[in-house]
């Protein structure tokens, strides 16, 4: 069984799923979305959760 991607859309409260889906078996974390547009914001966030550059940006600039 392939894994149900999944992209969070809003960090506030949003932001509260992303452990409980990183730890869960048939879920791959693919990307995250942000109400604000300044894309560094967005970029920091990503790299603290996933250690990684490699997120795709779901909406704002890219």
């Amino acid at each position: 069984m392939s894994k149900v991607r999944i992209g969070i859309v809003g960090l506030g409260i949003g932001a509260e799923f992303i452990p409980i889906y990183q730890n869960h078996p048939d879920a791959a974390m693919v990307g995250i979305c942000r109400r604000d547009k300044d894309s560094r914001t967005r970029n920091k966030i990503g790299e603290a959760l996933w250690h990684s550059k490699a997120l795709q940006p779901l909406c704002g600039d890219a």
